[in-house]
C-alpha cells in the first residue's frame, strides 16, 4: 500500500480516519460525524490513502528508539542494559511501573490506535459506497492482516486484552479484557480471510514487499497456529509459502551479512516501509543499539554473553553481530541493520526496511510443527536454515533432540528481532527457568506479561491489571 502517488493525501485522510475510529481506551476523541467518513471512502484513491495511514501508524511504532526489538530483547535474555537510570533499568530488572510513560505503555496505545483505525476502515469500506469492488476487496484484506498483526502483539505482550472490533466509543471505551484464546480466534479469522482475498504477488505495492500478499497472510497464520498448538494448520500454511520458489528464496550464505534486511530481499515476505518519505525507517533503532563511539561511556546495550556463545566460529550469522573490544573488554552489539543514521545509509546507497516476516521462520515453524506432531521432515527443514548459516546438518531423527535444536536455531536466527525470543520463551514454557537463571534476584513468573498502562485503566474502570503490578 505504500505508493508515492497517494502520499500527499495520506496525512489528511489519516487524520479523518484517526478521528472516526477512536475510543477512550487510548485517550482519543470520539467520532465526529458520518460525513467525514463518507469523504474518505468516496473513491479508490482516498480509500487507499486511509490504509496507507494505517501502515504509517504501525511502521512508526517499529522505528522508535524504544521499539519492539529493543524493549523485548532487554526484557528477555538477549541484551543487557548498561546505561543511566531510565525505563530500561526497571525493564532489565523486570520491575516495570504501569504509572510511568514507557515503551510498554506505548505498545498498548499504539497497537490499539492501529486497531481503531483498522476498524474504522473496515466499517467505512463495507458500509459506504464509492470504492470499486476490486480495490475494496484488496484494502479490506490488507486491513484485516494489519489488525491481526496488532492483536498478535498485544496478546503476546499483555496477555488478555480488550477485543475491540467496533468503532462506537460508547461500546469500546469500557470493554473488559478478553481471554487471549478468544482474541486468537479473531486473529485467525482475519488472517484466513486476508489469505483468501489477497493477491499472489506484490503488484498492489508496485512490486515492493511493503504490503502483504496471500503468502504474507499465510506466513503470519502459520506462526499463529504454531502459537496456538494447531500444528497441522501451521504446517499447511508454512508449506504454502515455502512452495513458492519463484517469489521466495533464502539469501546465499556469502550474502547473509548484508542481503537479508534490505528492501525487497528475496527472503522477505513482508516488511514495513516509510509512510511519507524515502528514509530508512529502522535507523532510529539501529542508532540506539550501536554506540555513538566505541568507548565504555557510550555503550548502552550489549548482547548477553550467553547469546553470543551460541554462535559457532563458522556461523555466518556472526555477521549480524558487531564484535569489538573496548578498554580491554569484549562487547557485542546487534548488527542486523548496518547504518546508525539515515544519512550513512543513503550515502551507501542502501535502503533498510524493518522485516516483519521472512522465509527462514517458515522453515523453522514447519520443522517445529512436524517434530511436535511426530511427522517426518523436521530435520530437513531445520537443516535448510543451518546450511544457509554455514553449519553442518543435524542427523538425529529423535523429535526431542530435534525440538531442542530447533529452539537453539530459533534463538540464533531471530535474536533481537521484534520480540521473537521473548514470545517463544513464553510459548514453550521455558521462560521461568531461563529468566530465573539469568536474573535470580528479580525474576518472578508474573514478569512474563507487561503491565497494563495506568492511564488506560484510569480511562476504563473495567480494565484490570496484570498480576504482579500495583493496582
Amino acid at each position: 500500500m505504500f505508493r508515492s502517488n497517494i502520499f500527499l493525501k495520506t496525512t489528511m485522510v489519516a487524520a479523518i480516519v484517526a478521528v472516526t475510529g477512536c475510543s477512550k481506551l487510548v485517550e482519543i476523541d470520539p467520532p465526529v460525524n458520518e460525513t467525514s467518513a463518507a469523504l474518505v471512502y468516496k473513491s479508490d484513491r482516498t480509500a487507499k490513502a486511509a490504509v496507507s495511514g494505517l501502515y504509517s501508524t504501525l511502521s512508526q511504532s517499529l522505528s522508535q528508539n524504544t521499539g519492539l526489538t529493543i524493549y523485548n530483547a532487554v526484557a528477555a535474555d538477549e541484551m543487557q542494559y548498561l546505561g543511566v537510570a531510565s525505563p530500561y533499568t526497571d525493564l532489565y530488572a523486570n520491575e516495570q511501573d504501569p504509572t510511568l510513560t514507557s515503551a510498554s505503555n506505548s505498545f498498548f496505545t499504539d497497537f490499539y490506535a492501529a486497531i481503531y483505525k483498522a476498524n474504522s476502515i473496515i466499517e467505512g469500506l463495507t458500509t459506504i459506497e464509492g470504492t470499486s469492488a476490486a480495490v475494496k476487496k484488496q484494502l479490506l484484506a490488507e486491513t484485516r492482516f494489519l489488525r491481526a498483526y496488532s492483536f498478535f502483539y498485544l496478546v503476546n505482550i499483555f496477555g488478555d486484552v480488550p477485543l475491540v472490533t467496533m468503532t462506537d466509543p460508547n461500546v469500546s471505551a469500557y470493554l473488559p479484557r478478553t481471554a487471549a484464546a478468544d482474541v486468537y480466534k479473531i486473529i485467525i479469522s482475519d488472517l484466513i480471510q486476508a489469505r483468501d482475498d489477497l493477491g499472489t504477488d506484490y503488484s498492489t505495492s508496485s512490486g515492493s514487499r511493503l504490503a502483504p500478499n496471500k503468502y504474507a497472510a499465510a506466513a503470519l497464520l502459520a506462526r499463529v497456529y504454531l502459537f496456538t498448538g494447531n500444528y497441522e494448520a501451521a504446517i499447511e500454511n508454512a508449506t504454502l509459502v515455502l512452495d513458492n520458489k519463484t517469489l521466495y528464496n533464502l539469501i546465499p550464505t556469502a550474502s547473509i551479512g548484508t542481503g537479508v534486511f534490505v528492501k525487497d530481499s528475496k527472503e522477505t515476505i513482508f516488511q514495513f516501509g516509510p509512510a511519507l518519505s524515502a528514509n530508512n525507517v529502522y535507523v532510529a533503532e539501529t542508532g540506539t543499539l550501536l554506540p555513538a563511539s566505541y568507548t565504555a561511556a557510550s555503550i548502552t546495550f550489549k548482547l548477553q554473553p550467553a547469546l553470543w556463545a551460541q554462535f559457532a566460529a563458522n556461523d555466518a550469522r556472526r555477521k549480524w553481530v558487531k564484535d569489538t573490544v573496548v578498554g580491554g573488554q569484549s562487547y557485542q552489539f546487534a548488527f542486523k541493520y548496518k547504518y546508525r543514521t539515515n544519512a550513512l545509509a543513503v550515502a551507501a546507497g542502501v535502503t533498510e526496511y524493518p522485516v516483519v516476516l521472512r522465509l527462514s521462520e517458515q522453515y523453522l515453524i514447519r520443522a517445529e510443527a512436524r517434530a511436535r506432531s511426530a511427522k517426518s521432515g523436521a530435520a530437513d527443514d531445520l537443516n535448510v536454515v543451518r546450511s544457509r548459516a554455514g553449519l553442518s546438518a543435524i542427523t538425529s531423527a529423535d523429535n526431542t533432540v530435534l525440538l531442542d535444536e530447533i529452539g537453539k536455531e530459533n534463538r540464533r536466527e531471530f535474536f533481537c528481532e521484534l520480540g521473537h525470543r521473548w514470545f517463544t520463551l513464553k510459548r514453550t514454557g521455558e521462560i521461568d527457568a531461563v529468566m530465573k537463571a539469568l536474573k535470580p534476584s528479580s525474576w518472578q513468573s508474573t514478569d512474563a506479561l507487561y503491565p497494563i498502562p495506568q492511564a488506560s485503566r484510569d480511562a476504563n474502570p473495567n480494565l484490570t491489571q496484570n498480576l504482579g503490578y500495583r493496582n
